[in-house]
């Protein structure tokens, strides 16, 4: 029986597992590296960069991985900082579409009121443990997977 993820308030620690359905290999860790487990890796370091989740130490097995994270208390930030943040997890294209966006809802008249409706679901995803992980595996599966399987096995665990 899975039991439910504890998060604990404030800054927390915690050792995540997750396993690649019926334990295939895609990390191929036997050489010098895998195309695979850069991508994971470039993946996982921007989505730290975005999400305020740090990342202590990570080991990619060719099936599974684990991560050591802390989650720091979480805080507000200005407009200026998530957007920096949102340049660092999503890249440049992202950030000039976002701004554009903004430049046009500055314009109208409940603009204030939109923009932070816009930038809402952005600060809701910070500093969260779950969503981090979410992202991370959700975000690397169409790197890897063929269409016709899961890649993820269960939802993990953290400890």
């Amino acid at each position: 029986m899975r039991f439910p993820r504890v998060k604990a308030e404030g800054q927390s620690f915690y050792h995540c597992v997750s396993r690649v359905v019926d334990r295939r290999f895609i990390f191929h860790t036997a050489a010098h590296g895998s195309a695979e487990a850069e991508r994971f890796l470039l993946l996982m370091r921007r989505l730290e960069a975005f999400s305020g989740v740090r990342i202590l130490t990570s080991t990619l097995m060719s099936n599974h991985f684990h991560l050591r994270r802390e989650a720091p208390q979480a805080k507000e930030l200005s407009k200026a900082e998530l957007l920096e943040r949102i340049q660092a997890g999503y890249g440049p294209a992202s950030r000039q579409a976002l701004d554009q966006e903004l430049a046009h809802l500055r314009q109208e008249p409940d603009g204030a009121d939109q923009i932070q409706r816009l930038l809402r679901p952005y600060r809701n995803r910070l500093f969260d443990l779950s969503i981090f992980i979410k992202e991370l595996k959700g975000r690397f599966c169409p790197m890897v997977q063929p269409p016709s399987w899961s890649l993820w096995g269960a939802l993990g665990r953290s400890v």
